[in-house]
């Protein structure tokens, strides 16, 4: 259906009520459109559900869920001013903001201001310790949800991720759609029989604290399930390499809002209220763990993987004895082999556990993929009959075929110390 045809049905179905001027946004879940509502005379954002979002959740459990939100008062979250079904649209409606978005001003900005950041912080941070007093969780936490009114942050969608989780959390899950933005959800969110609370939020604000703060969020990808790896994998990159101005306790906060445990972070959004107005004031921030962050300094030695494997391939030769020689000297660096040359993160991972990747084919007309299939499965079955090797099975390696998941990630989730590719 055209958008001429879509408006006049809309306004169609909502005449006497409200009157659709344009068409605002759209997002995964819903479109916005500015309207005017005619009863009460003022604009407002309308937004309505798509079919087969509205399809899945279903109306009357949607609206039933969504009258929680009605009940939250607070100046920094947007109000419900009201919610409905009409002509087979689910919609609902909240005011209309006079200002932009927090994305719309990190993506002019690139990098706020460090005071700015922590104010829109601490305003979003009072919401959600607000909301979660309530019950609310809001799962779905981000700079396009929050809007930039007179220089003070207000929170946008309260109330309808949980709304749609409820009513069709499941059957969203079945139509491709989830409740949150990768980009922003905690790890606990990817997971389907996960408990999500207010520790999500917590989360995601510190995905977008960050984001403010260096100009990127702290993890993305090219696909949904390479996202979701790096989340639940990579350690957070450090904000003070791409801003150095970052002061050693505001890192701290981001590190301790990003743990992948949910109980290794702030135990409520009005923790992290108080940790960022200590380091506001430039208080020392007290209980603030390192939230995964390794020691300073320490990093992986890095070799490329023709290196490592070279002196796996060495060691085997002289024996059980070279081998852990070998073993001994790459662990000291928590070597990890790439043909990128990123190193993995010192750790529990040992180098004699081995992943190898499949080969990609770079031929002109890809023609070769039966090659480059037959080369890796050949190098795993070969590598597998050394006794002093633990070596990821052909079935394991099909797991990764993705080349955008990230070699870090790959050897985390596997606990290889070494990666071939």
């Amino acid at each position: 259906m055209n958008t001429p045809d879509l408006l006049g049905r809309l306004n169609g179905a909502l005449e006497g009520r409200y009157r659709i001027e344009r068409e605002l946004g759209e997002g995964g879940m819903a479109t916005v459109y500015l309207a005017d509502d005619v009863r009460h005379g003022r604009k407002v954002a309308l937004k309505v559900l798509k079919a087969d979002v509205a399809a899945a959740v279903g109306g009357e459990r949607f609206l039933a869920e969504i009258k929680t939100t009605a009940n939250l008062q607070h100046p920094h979250i947007l109000p419900l001013f009201d919610s409905g079904e009409a002509d087979g649209f689910l919609f609902y409606v909240m005011p209309y903001v006079e200002g932009e978005s927090l994305r719309d001003r990190i993506d002019r900005e690139r990098q706020l201001p460090i005071e700015d950041a922590l104010d829109i912080a601490l305003e979003v941070a009072d919401a959600l310790s607000y909301a979660h007093d309530q019950g609310m969780v809001h799962r779905d936490i981000k700079p396009g949800n929050i809007m930039l009114a007179r220089n003070h942050a207000v929170v946008t969608d309260f109330g309808v991720g949980r709304a749609l989780d409820v009513a069709g959390g499941e059957r969203l899950t079945q139509t491709g759609s989830t409740v949150g933005t990768p980009t922003y959800m905690g790890p606990e969110q990817w997971d389907d029989d996960g408990e999500v609370d207010g520790r999500a939020d917590i989360y995601a604000l510190g995905c977008t604290l960050y984001e403010m703060l260096v100009g990127q969020p702290p993890f993305s990808g090219s696909t949904r399930m390479a996202i979701m790896a790096r989340h639940t994998l990579d350690p957070v990159p450090s904000p003070t390499v791409q801003r150095s101005t970052i002061p050693p306790d505001l890192e701290s906060v981001l590190m301790t809002s990003l743990a992948k445990v949910p109980a290794d972070r702030y135990r409520t959004a009005s923790d992290l209220a108080v940790a960022i107005k200590a380091v506001r004031s430039g208080e020392t921030v007290s209980g603030v763990g390192s939230g995964g962050f390794g020691p300073a300094g320490h990093r992986s030695r890095v070799l490329t993987g023709a290196a490592v494997t070279f002196l796996i391939i060495v060691g085997v030769a002289l024996g059980g004895d070279g081998f852990r020689a070998i073993a001994g000297w790459l662990s000291l660096g928590g070597a990890g082999a790439s043909s990128s040359g990123r190193g993995v993160t010192p750790g529990a991972l040992p180098p004699d556990r081995i992943a190898v990747r499949y080969f990609d084919d770079l031929s002109q007309d890809a023609s070769l993929g039966f090659v480059a299939d037959g080369l890796t499965e050949s190098l795993i079955d070969e590598l597998s009959v050394v006794p002093a090797l633990d070596v990821l099975s052909r079935d394991g390696a099909e797991r990764f075929r993705d080349s955008s998941i990230p070699v870090d990630s790959l050897a985390r989730v596997v606990k290889a110390g070494t990666v071939v590719s």
